[in-house]
């Protein structure tokens, strides 16, 4: 009867170990598709000539001069920041088709297509709807925009 029980324990042990390793698992398994990539328009010469001077772009957090960027999450979301003035915040979704990155914002106002190359975006202006720096003028088409992060 003894041994019945310890039977019993050690076996309701490994059940718990087992479901704990599981849990850990998973949690591993949703920290690696959980992917951000950031990119930054690091093309200055475009921001340049739409008028804008690096020392008069508006600070974002932590200080940095406020560049346009772009966050793609793994889950298909995306963050678009293209000016900091805004209250207008591009969220929403993108597909990745025929080495294009189409963004469509979540209330469908706005999309902004993309053509990749290598760890670059680049801007199609003639596929988007416009895309308005702090300055008030308008992304060039051609814009570069550089992988410069992924967590």
């Amino acid at each position: 009867m003894k041994t019945k029980s310890s039977v019993m324990i050690l076996l309701i042990l490994c059940l718990i170990a087992g479901a704990m390793f599981a849990g850990c698992a998973a949690d591993g398994k949703k920290e690696a598709e959980g992917k951000t990539k950031v990119y930054m328009l690091t093309d200055m010469e475009a921001y340049m000539a739409a008028g804008q001077d690096a020392q008069d772009a508006p600070a974002a957090e932590g200080g940095e001069i406020g560049v346009p960027e772009i966050l793609l999450s793994s889950d298909n979301r995306f963050l678009f920041t293209v000016s900091y003035l805004s209250d207008y915040m591009n969220i929403g979704t993108y597909e990745t088709k025929d080495g294009l990155v189409r963004m469509t914002t979540e209330d469908e106002k706005y999309t902004f297509v993309f053509k990749t190359d290598g760890d670059n975006l680049i801007y199609d202006k003639a596929q988007s709807s416009e895309a308005v720096l702090d300055s008030g003028v308008a992304l060039r088409d051609g814009a570069v925009f550089e992988l410069v992060e992924e967590h």
